[in-house]
């Protein structure tokens, strides 16, 4: 009989027959054909196309068989994946979901006889967790993908462990090296200091030491200055204690014509010049409280910041109630969720995992604000901070101000890193803080009660 005309009323009848899943047994899967009742089945076997087809299965019936197994257990797999990710659903359901392809390879044409020896083999080759119960066997998905990624993160933490743990022994002992080196120095310096001996010039007299007097007040009111003389040399023939009286009285004339004058003595006019170590004193003064007025403004700047001022204050977790993130695994719902952002308003297993309200298109329709949207589990590791346009709040997740709340003030792009203006009994910036450090906060989220 003749194939009906496309458009005429028998063949509307025949593409509306041939929709949706036919029989099984009608089905050949080496020519990829469904055939609609018994009649046409038995005339799909005779013709020439199907007796080719198996010319070719019979020639390598082992290889034809692996190929189509090989096929319908990628295809299970990835509606697993897709569809439930690492949830644990029973394996009938998912061969359900598979089957609704009407181009899917067909179990008969593989090497398992039922979808129970199927689900053994897949939980034998370590693909699949499965177990059966009462209500039948179930599976679970192993992401093999993100455990080698967690075992790659846990090996890198490792190394900067270690790596952090020898550069500081290295520094320990370099400091050790120079500080005994700087001891033997000084040591050595002590032991020639103490050799030296003080020797008096053979042409050298002795040595006359004056202060003056403080003038009187009609004279001068400043003071007189004192010096060291060092007498003339005295001819073996003269009076020794006539030498002595004439140097007094010539230092005695030269400091009053000093005082009158104004040169190194001060005059009557009114103050003299300062000496050389009147003026390093007064600048090692200032220095000094210089040094002191830093110290206390630091130690007033940590004590305002608390604890999250030190850096030693960083811990691996960073989630906070509040923040907003994005999603960044592609295969969280079958990538339905890649990229959306969400607010964690609950966290879970000492706050590495968080409990995220989707805000994006997907979770915003239905809650929004109100906290109805898409709710989901998810571990940091998949999550992402979000850096809002300057101006915009901001919580500090880790290191210094760690749980404060501020004002992004500035971008540093190439660098990866912001300024945030923190306000508390006085308003600081703090700069250089990492992309991975700051995230938007939700602040009418929190005013209204929900981080409680």
């Amino acid at each position: 009989m003749p194939k009906a005309a496309a458009g005429t009323p028998k063949a509307i009848a025949n593409k509306a027959k041939s929709k949706g899943l036919q029989r099984l047994r009608w089905y050949c899967q080496m020519c990829e054909k469904q055939c609609r009742d018994e009649n046409g089945f038995k005339c799909h076997t005779m013709s020439e196309s199907h007796l080719r087809q198996m010319r070719v299965y019979a020639e390598n019936p082992t290889q034809v068989m692996e190929k189509f197994s090989s096929e319908f257990e990628e295809n299970y797999l990835e509606t697993l994946s897709r569809l439930h990710g690492t949830k644990r659903v029973p394996a009938n359901q998912v061969y359900q979901e598979l089957i609704c392809n009407k181009t899917h390879i067909h179990m008969n044409a593989t090497k398992w006889d039922a979808l129970t020896t199927f689900i053994k083999y897949l939980g034998k080759k370590g693909l699949c967790l499965v177990d059966e119960t009462e209500k039948g066997w179930f599976v679970q998905w192993i992401d093999r993908e993100y455990l080698k990624r967690r075992e790659e993160i846990e090996k890198a933490r490792k190394e900067e462990v270690e790596e952090e743990v020898r550069l500081q022994r290295l520094m320990a002992a370099r400091a050790a090296a120079a500080a005994a080196a700087t001891g033997g120095e000084r040591k050595a310096e002590e032991e020639e200091e103490g050799k030296r001996e003080l020797r008096r010039g053979e042409e050298e007299g002795r040595i006359v030491i004056g202060a003056g007097r403080l003038g009187g007040g009609g004279e001068g009111g400043g003071r007189g200055g004192g010096g060291i003389k060092r007498p003339r040399p005295v001819a073996a023939t003269g009076n020794v204690f006539g030498g002595q009286e004439e140097e007094e009285e010539g230092w005695r004339m030269s400091m009053k014509k000093k005082m009158v004058v104004g040169g190194n003595g001060v005059g009557e006019g009114g103050g003299g010049k300062k000496s050389e170590l009147e003026k390093l004193m007064e600048q090692d003064t200032a220095r000094k409280a210089a040094e002191a007025a830093a110290r206390k403004k630091r130690e007033e700047v940590e004590e305002e910041m608390g604890d999250g001022g030190m850096e030693e204050g960083r811990t691996e977790n960073w989630l906070m109630e509040g923040i907003v993130v994005k999603i960044v695994n592609k295969k969280i719902g079958g990538g339905k969720y890649y990229k959306q952002k969400g607010r964690v308003e609950k966290l879970l297993e000492g706050g590495f995992v968080g409990e995220i309200c989707l805000t994006g298109e997907e979770g915003g329709r239905e809650g929004g604000r109100g906290g109805g949207g898409v709710r989901l589990r998810i571990d940091q590791e998949e999550l992402e901070t979000v850096i809002p346009a300057v101006g915009g709040r901001v919580l500090i997740l880790n290191g210094k101000g760690k749980g404060r709340e501020g004002e992004m003030v500035g971008l540093d792009v190439e660098n990866y890193a912001c300024a945030v203006r923190v306000r508390g009994e006085r308003e600081m910036v703090l700069k250089g803080v990492q992309y991975e450090d700051v995230c938007k906060v939700d602040r009418d989220w929190l005013r209204g009660g929900g981080g409680r």
